[in-house]
């Protein structure tokens, strides 16, 4: 997007009135909503709260009347009842209490918790009026006057509903149940007066007056009850206040006018049981047009919620609908000066002439679209010429890089092809001498000595050339076998083990405490732990000490060598695994090295899941290497072989018919004599036609050929010779300086035994004589097969 463009905000900001308009109305609407869905849940609780005070007022006033006839008999009646009425009383109250406490006290409710809690304040005093009831020290008019207080504060509680609401239905049927729970109030007095008079044999003074207003006051708010309630609830009251017990109230008022100024003769528990009929049907009137009236508050809370939700819906549907129209039009508007500015920033940056921007309109800005696309067109084909050139250019230069990589790789085989043949007859002579090497003087054995060692020495570097060159193009693949590293380490450390003493070094072995197997390739272990001990012996002076250590940690097997000699500078430490990196440790560099030696063994590490990492605490404070790979779990069942097979001049093998075919005269000739000492019958050719004419006349056992070969090659010896003689009775074993996987394969195919990598191990060449005078189906020790 262009963050700079004016329009664009001229634009949002244009979208935004009207958007934030209707987001106010909607709002307006749904708070409105919700203010008349809590008003409608609030006058829902209020009825609830009524209906729960008209039931204690209830019985209040049967209390009250029981309370009257105790007072009357001068405790000779219903002071049993009255006990257990009041306990009534209070269980009603305690449900009043419970309801209070729920209510949050908004709108309608605050008005009802204030008068709620006066009234309830009274009721807490009301024990003590109760026990000087039963104990008759209160007289008639304290009893009428004590409870009348309490209904009228609990009439207030309820005298209010009618005007909680704008609905009429609402407001309708709360004024009838209030003018039914006046007129029951008034039946309570009465009956509470007359209770009283029927009890003590007469009336106290002025008291037939009262019972005549009361009895006047009933039928006014009857008459107002049956303008306001419903033709149905009109009904029910007249269906519940038929019976007998109205028939029983009109007689005994009859005797109360009557015997006015006499005794009057009534009794008080008959006028109080139908008095109390009448009363209960009137709590059951009253309780139906509570039932109705909340019926209606939950009926319109459930509407208003309705609504509620409906109008919040709508307007939220219409806020989106708004809000994605209006991102579609701006979204339009800026759509195609966005896609002009990007055509240009391309452009500019130079990244893609061809790139043309979409016109989707016919307008000003489509016309300038066109325009600018007319002119990358011309760009295009001005620039078409040069871009083609450029690219074929850098395809040549890909192709002689990859060519160049190719030459590299051959020449890197060819090197060591040509530096082993060489090698090849230099070690079969040191062979032969150090088979006759008590018959030489002091010196000689000396110098044959330093031959091995060098020879060793080259065939290293040879091998980690090619390894390093293989790891870098991922043409290295590990042999894993499940085996313990014991054993591999304790080969390392003999092959080591010539180089250490003669520099009157001490090698420290720690590796048989801890019983720890790994799946590994033996021959890269052993090429990582001898590379690893061959640097510490370079770089420790004589008498020095080397410590080789092996130990378990968790799932990790952890090899450790480390060194009492000049140690690692530290700004060398990062980089000491790096290739063709070597550690400036002595000013004359004596020891010289490629600098493969550590990213070799990083590479094999790794290779093998593990990591590898070095220490060392400064200049002359020696170095410590640190390998680290997994571990297996249990001890794998490996068959016990032999990591060396006896050597030469041992009487190892019979004698073997064997025909080596090699061009180097000098090669050819030396291992000849190696194998006659080991007294075989060996004859020699140089090259693949004079093998293939004396080979049906010597009927060798085993044939040893050369690769490369003039005229005809091994591999086409081999392949004839197969043709020829099958697998009876014939062993064909590849000589080559080529030790990679490809042409191990490749011999294989041909139809050859074994491969042999030049200079020739004379523990290998032993251990190929003895397969062939035992099992066929043996295999090589893989500790002894040559990179």
């Amino acid at each position: 997007m262009i963050g700079n463009l004016k329009i664009r905000g001229h634009l949002i900001l244009l979208a935004l009135l009207p958007i934030a308009a209707l987001v106010y109305f909607a709002l307006t609407d749904v708070i409105t909503k919700h203010r008349v869905y809590r008003d409608a849940s609030e006058l829902h609780r209020a009825v609830m709260i009524a209906a729960l005070t008209s039931a204690l007022i209830h019985e209040v006033q049967r209390e009250r009347g029981l309370a009257a006839v105790v007072i009357g008999s001068q405790g000779n009646r219903f002071v049993d009842q009255f006990r257990d009425q009041y306990k009534i009383t209070d269980d009603q109250l305690e449900k009043l209490r419970e309801q209070t406490v729920i209510i949050d006290g908004d709108t309608y409710t605050r008005a009802l918790r204030g008068k709620l809690h006066r009234a309830l304040k009274i009721l807490d005093e009301h024990a003590d009026k109760r026990r000087q009831t039963e104990l008759l020290q209160l007289s008639i008019d304290d009893v009428l006057n004590h409870y009348a207080d309490i209904v009228a504060r609990l009439l207030e509680v309820v005298s209010d509903l009618p005007l909680l609401s704008s609905d009429v239905r609402i407001a309708t049927n709360g004024a009838a149940a209030v003018q039914l729970l006046k007129a029951k109030e008034k039946s309570g007095i009465e009956r509470a007066v007359l209770a009283n008079a029927f009890a003590a044999g007469s009336f106290s003074p002025g008291m037939l007056g009262v019972v005549v207003a009361l009895i006047s006051s009933q039928d006014a708010y009857l008459d107002t009850f049956h303008q306001l309630a419903t033709n149905e609830q009109r009904a029910f009251f007249r269906e519940r206040m038929e019976g007998s017990f109205s028939d029983a109230v009109d007689r005994m008022r009859e005797i109360a006018v009557a015997g006015a100024s006499g005794n009057l003769r009534a009794d008080a528990a008959r006028w109080f049981d139908a008095m109390s009929t009448r009363i209960d049907r009137l709590q059951e009137i009253e309780n139906h047009l509570l039932m109705d009236l909340r019926d209606t508050a939950q009926t319109l809370a459930a509407n208003t919620r309705n609504s509620l939700t409906t109008s919040a819906f709508i307007a939220l549907v219409v806020v989106l609908t708004t809000i994605l129209l209006t991102y579609v039009l701006i979204r339009n508007i800026l759509g195609q000066i966005n896609i002009l500015h990007g055509t240009i920033e391309s452009v500019r940056r130079g990244a893609d002439l061809t790139k043309r921007a979409k016109v989707t309109s016919r307008d000003e800005i489509g016309t300038a679209l066109n325009a600018f696309n007319e002119m990358l067109d011309e760009l295009s084909h001005a620039d078409v010429g040069s871009r083609h050139r450029l690219e074929n250019q850098l395809r040549e230069q890909a192709e002689q890089i990859a060519e160049a990589d190719r030459r590299k790789d051959q020449f890197l085989a060819m090197l060591a092809h040509e530096l082993r043949n060489p090698l090849a007859p230099i070690g079969n002579v040191l062979q032969i001498l150090e088979k006759e090497q008590e018959t030489l003087s002091p010196r000689s054995r000396q110098g044959l000595e330093m031959m091995d060692r060098q020879l060793k020495q080259m065939c290293t570097l040879v091998d980690d050339l090619l390894d390093v060159a293989r790891i870098t193009h991922d043409r290295l693949e590990l042999r894993t076998v499940p085996m313990p590293l014991t054993t591999v380490l304790s080969h390392a450390a003999d092959i080591v083990k010539s180089q250490i003493e003669e520099k009157g070094q001490h090698l420290h072995l720690d590796i048989h405490g801890a019983a720890t197997c790994a799946n590994i390739d033996p021959v890269r272990m052993t090429q990582i732990v001898t590379n690893l001990l061959c640097n510490a012996t370079k770089y420790t002076p004589a008498g020095g000490d080397i410590w080789l250590s092996l130990e378990c940690q968790e799932d990790e097997a952890v090899i450790n060598v480390r060194d009492s000699g000049v140690g690692i500078d530290a700004a060398l430490l990062p980089h000491v695994f790096d290739v063709f990196t070597q550690a400036e440790r002595h000013l004359d560099r004596s020891e010289g090295g490629l600098g493969i030696g550590l990213s070799l063994v990083q590479d094999l590490t790794e290779l093998h899941g593990g990591r590898v990492a070095a220490f060392s605490d400064g200049a002359g404070k020696g170095s410590r290497f640190e390998v680290r790979i997994p571990a297996l779990a249990e001890k794998p069942a490996i068959s016990e072989t032999p990591s060396d097979a006896p050597l030469v001049g041992e009487d190892s093998s019979v004698a073997r018919r064997i025909l080596i075919v090699e061009d180097n005269i000098d090669a050819a000739t030396s291992l000849a004599s190696l194998l006659s000492a080991m007294g075989h019958n060996v004859h020699a050719a140089h090259d693949g036609l004079a093998a293939v004419d004396v080979i049906p006349m010597l009927r060798p056992e085993i044939v040893i050929l050369d690769i490369g070969l003039p005229e005809m090659d091994g591999y086409q010896v081999a392949r004839h010779l197969r043709d020829t003689f099958g697998n009876r009775n014939l062993k064909l074993v590849a000589l080559t300086g080529y030790g990679s996987e490809e042409a191990r394969q490749k011999s294989k195919e041909a139809g050859f035994d074994h491969h042999l990598v030049k200079p020739v191990d004379p523990r290998v060449l032993q251990r190929i004589l003895r397969m062939t005078e035992a099992d066929p189906a043996d295999t090589l020790d893989p500790q002894l097969v040559c990179r």
